[in-house]
């Protein structure tokens, strides 16, 4: 007999928070380059920018410094610069938020084509916390061997019996419940 463990797919939920930041980070990364080039490219590499790390390629938080160093000249350009790069990096959060909350979304699939219903076996019914309740609500029982195991529910949750009339709803679950 194979022991099939239904229902149980394991996710790496840990792995995909760390791809998703290390996405982020790079796409933060990438807009910040794109910018020191963009502002660099603006003042035609001028001297005056600094140094640069190789050819014309500079630091990639280098448009920080250079609005600190020339704001007070350029304050026009840095500004629609600032109103820009929020717009840039709140898109891509917003686009980060919305992809998360997609996957979180996404139906958990099975790897077995029929589905994972099954008959509990004595271990998974143990395991409910249903069986050997002083008190509660009867809800069911069940035979092992000989021996009738009465399963009673004794939580906070309501308890809903679904059956056609005169099926033995009130004989079978709400007369025992009531005169245990």
């Amino acid at each position: 007999m194979t022991n099939h463990n239904y229902g149980t797919r394991k996710s790496n939920q840990v792995g995909n928070y760390i791809v998703s930041f290390i996405v982020v980070i790079s796409l933060f990364l990438l807009v910040n380059i794109l910018a020191t080039q963009y502002v660099a490219q603006h003042f035609g590499y001028h001297e005056n920018l600094g140094d640069s790390l190789y050819q014309y390629f500079y630091n990639p938080f280098g448009w920080i410094i250079w609005q600190q160093d020339f704001y007070a000249h350029y304050s026009y350009f840095f500004k629609s610069l600032n109103i820009t790069m929020f717009f840039i990096i709140a898109t891509v959060f917003i686009v980060f938020i919305l992809i998360r909350l997609l996957a979180l979304r996404k139906s958990k699939t099975h790897d077995d084509v029929h589905g994972t219903a099954h008959w509990m076996n004595d271990a998974e019914i143990k395991k409910t916390g249903l069986v050997g309740g002083k008190e509660g609500v009867y809800i069911g029982g069940y035979e092992n061997g000989s021996k009738l195991h009465y399963l009673k529910h004794n939580g906070p949750e309501h308890v809903l019996a679904f059956a056609p009339t005169r099926s033995g709803k009130g004989i079978g679950l709400v007369l025992p419940t009531l005169l245990d």
